[in-house]
């Protein structure tokens, strides 16, 4: 059984924490890839020399190269595609001020201010139902709205992460499954198949007295 923290799902989400607090250091895609492989490469050869050490010191059957093997392979290749996407599609909201563009920044909450300040006096005098004061307190929040906005994002940005992690979760599950059977494969045709071994003279092991 693969301890928990060297399941794919989980050694994603380690890397996911790290990646994520880097990616607004690069405005360009291309340096941003190339730093997340770096980043991606680092990781996994710490968790191969943890993995391994742990392995010898509880003494596990299962030869720790081939989950190794396997987290090389998923997380560069199933991982990292995936998750940079879900970078772009962030940077891509953050550079366009999450739909409402220069407005977004500090001058233009100045502008939101202003104009939520003036249509909220124009409510409480032209309008006189029971709603005014909501839409008057509502306009008077507009220098709000870019937090509102970017909270949405970010949810986006994390739920795409977490269905991520489910789907690498799933793929683990369907690795412990198989293991079994390429374990098998494995194993010399004298075990995996009970061909018997020749021994010295020409006779099989079962042909022995």
């Amino acid at each position: 059984m693969i301890p928990r923290e060297f399941r794919l799902d989980a050694v994603a989400a380690r890397l996911a924490a790290k990646l994520d607090g880097v990616r607004r250091s690069h405005d360009d895609a291309s340096q941003r890839h190339a730093d997340f492989i770096a980043r991606t490469d680092a990781h996994l050869d710490a968790v191969a020399v943890r993995y391994r050490e742990l392995a010898s010191d509880l003494h596990v059957d299962a030869d720790p190269e081939r989950h190794i093997a396997f987290l090389r392979h998923e997380l560069p290749g199933t991982f990292l595609p995936r998750f940079e996407r879900a970078v772009e599609a962030i940077a891509a909201e953050e550079r366009d001020g999450y739909g409402i563009g220069s407005l977004a920044r500090p001058v233009g909450r100045l502008v939101l201010g202003a104009a939520g300040l003036v249509a909220a006096w124009f409510t409480i005098r032209v309008l006189h139902t029971p709603v005014t004061v909501p839409v008057a307190m509502a306009l008077l929040a507009l220098p709000g709205l870019p937090e509102v906005l970017r909270w949405f994002a970010l949810r986006r940005y994390r739920a795409d992460v977490e269905d991520l992690l489910g789907d690498l979760r799933r793929l683990q599950i369907e690795h412990d499954v198989d293991a079994p059977l390429l374990s098998t494969l494995d194993e010399p045709p004298s075990r995996a198949q009970g061909v018997p071994s020749r021994q010295p003279g020409g006779r099989t092991d079962r042909e022995l007295p």
